[in-house]
């Protein structure tokens, strides 16, 4: 009997392990189809796009770097040469000009995918997070826009994955060194690379601490970071309007000019940046959204210290590197250097809070397994409703269907928000 207990077990396990392995390919699928059904329905230009495009066909490629661009846009100058070298020769379509926003998003989805995957062997934790992926309006427009939103998630994917993987990758110096080098380049084609930077180099210096030294690798990474704080600062600092794009941003900023304005503009910036990650309409999407992220942000604020401890006072998990980000965003609010909430230029840190809100359920079920469970079958729910909203506007096509007690009217209505004004 012991035998046959033994047996049904293990094949229990096994249907179990498929099961979730079934159910998470699935979701990464969908992910897939719902960023190229949207990629492929070659929406047409917003006016943010349409103004970027002028700086495209009508300024030369030495313009590009030495010149502000039309309508007061930004955009890191080398990854527009690259949009506008390829689209060129296709004459300008649409799906050469957002292909690049596309393969970016694309490969962050898998980035994050295998951050997530380092970070935790939960299986429902990872399932959850695709999820939210599927669910949230930003990182599924955004795959399918000019604008270079998509490339942020990526490239801070690419550091979150870097933090992880850095104790393997010492054991291979050549490679270590070429990494080291080559990942604060990358901010020629991404600015929050600046959010980014000093994660690494913190690293580095405690490494160098503790041995008494200075090693080759942390002048690697000095070496990159110097070329590409040059490159940015010639190329693109130097020739932007950034009087004209402060006073554009004045609303998400942190205000000083009084304690009652301080707490106003600080509690509606920290309001965005916990709430409008899936959907903003019907309302309760987002004060649902206000729930599951906020508690991601507690978690992250109560955890980031205690686990950065454990970690040897290093960023290895992304708990305190959520934590040092948001601080970091909330400095240049404050300073008047860095929109603080606007969705579409906080994306890079959209994967970030969505990890923390799937870690937050994750301690839940380890405190209280059925609570937790509970709570994670709600959230998954919330996310099929939203994903279902998002891939009836993409596959019907129409943007301005009533809403009939649905939602789906409600997310139609604010996709289209995002198609008129760039609202993500």
């Amino acid at each position: 009997m012991c035998m046959g207990q033994a047996v049904a077990i293990i094949k229990d396990g096994t249907i179990l392990m498929k099961t979730i392995r079934l159910v998470f390919l699935s979701l990464a699928g969908w992910y897939c189809v719902l960023i190229t059904a949207n990629y492929f329905d070659q929406r047409p230009l917003w006016n943010d796009e349409r103004a970027v495009l002028l700086s495209i066909v009508h300024r030369s490629p030495a313009q590009l770097f030495s010149a502000p661009l039309l309508q007061y846009q930004e955009f890191p100058r080398f990854y527009l040469w690259c949009v506008q070298q390829f689209s060129r020769s296709l004459h300008y379509h649409l799906l050469a000009l957002r292909f690049f926003s596309f393969l970016a998003m694309l490969a962050a989805f898998f980035v994050w995918l295998n951050v997530a995957r380092r970070q935790s062997r939960d299986p429902r934790a990872l399932i959850l997070f695709t999820g939210c992926w599927c669910a949230s309006i930003p990182l599924v427009y955004h795959a399918a826009e000019l604008k270079p939103y998509s490339m942020d998630v990526l490239v801070s994917g690419l550091f979150m994955l870097f933090l992880c993987r850095q104790p393997d990758l010492q054991k291979k110096p050549v490679l270590y060194r070429s990494l080291l080098f080559f990942l604060p380049l990358s901010g020629v084609m991404s600015y929050p690379v600046i959010f980014l930077f000093p994660f690494p180099l913190y690293n580095l210096l405690r490494e160098d601490y503790a041995r008494r030294r200075l090693s080759p690798e942390i002048f690697f990474y000095l070496g990159g970071g110097i070329l590409w704080l040059l490159f940015v600062y010639f190329f693109d600092y130097r020739v932007t309007t950034t009087r004209f794009l402060q006073t554009c941003w004045h609303d998400y900023f942190i205000s000083f000019n009084s304690m009652g304005d301080f707490l106003k503009t600080l509690g509606e910036q920290f309001n965005n940046i916990i709430s409008r990650w899936f959907a903003e309409k019907p309302k309760w999407i987002k004060y649902a959204a206000r729930f599951f992220v906020g508690s991601g942000f507690l978690y992250m604020s109560v955890n980031a210290g205690r686990i950065f401890k454990e970690e040897g006072f290093k960023f290895r998990s992304l708990v305190p590197v959520a934590l040092g980000v948001f601080l970091i965003h909330l400095a240049l609010g404050c300073l008047h250097k860095y929109p603080f909430s606007i969705p579409r230029l906080s994306l890079f840190f959209a994967p970030l809070l969505l990890w923390m809100t799937v870690l937050a359920m994750q301690w839940l079920r380890e405190k209280s397994k059925v609570l937790g469970t509970v709570v994670e079958v709600v959230f998954g729910l919330y996310l099929v409703f939203i994903s279902a909203g998002i891939a009836f506007v993409i596959f019907t096509g129409n943007q301005s269907l009533p809403d009939h007690g649905t939602g789906l009217g409600a997310q139609s209505e604010l996709w289209q928000k995002g198609l008129e004004g760039g609202q993500f």
